[in-house]
């Protein structure tokens, strides 16, 4: 089953549970996804509000997941089970809260780890680890605890890093932080967090119709997600142009080629990757069909 994480802090002696949710302008709570990685994403309501609760406030924080109590629970940052029994009775006995939607900005700013001496520069950190657009937050993912009992959790590059900074103080500070804290010994720090599936490629299917006849000519291109419709349309294709005023003429009644013209094809053999019909008459170079069926990886 899925895994919902309520976040736990710890700030001017004080503990607080936030729940994921952020409040709108007119007070009204607005629900976020509760499981790790269908929330931690830069970007989002929930993670941009409570960047501004540890901005320049050191705050020991700790994403705890509802089954980090269940004796398989991994141990993370040398917390003992009775530590992270604590921290989990916490975050689910104590009053949720809702986060306050005041959205902080942090791509060009350190996320720094007061305990270990250690910071993120977000920027490199977006650089490095976004794809397709997407990139996960290595806050949440730092201070998690729980990881890997339920669906939702993070399983992949790096999986071992999960909750090594679970209830650290941490912060978000301003890049002009940068030299105090290399002068005061902090060390900065890099990490890879991608889910593996991004990595694969994405492709589209590009059919082209080039269709010339004696007094115009023309170039179509069609986009299709998905390979069998593609297919289809192409045929359609076919069958229009085969009643064009010039093109009639390429099939016989019987169904065989006409005398003079040529029709180079692959479509009766559909597991070829990309599919082509092409139709030419000896005498008249300007008279040609060419449909063409590309499988395009998307950049």
């Amino acid at each position: 089953m899925g895994q919902y994480y309520n976040i736990l802090i710890k700030q001017n002696n004080k503990y607080t549970v936030y729940d994921r949710s952020t409040l709108d302008s007119d007070g009204n709570s607005r629900y976020m996804m509760a499981k790790l990685t269908e929330h931690s994403w830069i970007g989002n309501s929930t993670m941009d509000s409570f960047s501004s609760i540890i901005y320049k406030k050191p705050t020991q924080i700790a994403w705890v997941g509802d089954y980090a109590n269940e004796k398989s629970c991994k141990l993370v940052n040398n917390l003992t089970k009775n530590q992270i029994n604590n921290l989990h009775k916490k975050a689910y006995s104590l009053p949720e809260k809702s986060l306050e939607y005041i959205p902080l900005n942090t791509k060009y700013m350190l996320l720094v780890n007061w305990t270990k001496k250690i910071f993120i520069d977000m920027y490199e950190y977006i650089e490095k680890n976004t794809l397709q657009s997407w990139c996960l937050h290595p806050l949440s993912l730092l201070t998690a605890v729980g990881n890997g009992l339920g669906g939702g959790d993070y399983r992949d590059i790096n999986e071992d890093k999960i909750g090594s900074w679970c209830f650290d103080k941490i912060s978000f500070e301003p890049e002009d932080m940068l030299k105090k804290l290399q002068n005061d010994g902090f060390v900065k720090t890099e990490y890879e967090f991608i889910e593996s599936y991004l990595k694969q490629p994405q492709y589209t299917y590009l059919l082209q119709v080039d269709y010339s006849s004696a007094d115009t000519s023309d170039v179509y291109s069609y986009i299709f997600n998905n390979r069998e419709t593609a297919i289809i349309k192409l045929k359609e294709f076919i069958e229009k142009i085969k009643q064009d005023s010039w093109a009639n003429q390429i099939i016989d009644n019987d169904g065989t080629i006409a005398k003079d013209f040529n029709i180079d094809t692959n479509i009766e053999e559909t597991e070829e990757i990309d599919l082509w019909w092409n139709a030419t008459y000896e005498f008249d170079k300007t008279l040609h069909v060419y449909i063409d069926l590309k499988k395009v990886e998307i950049e």
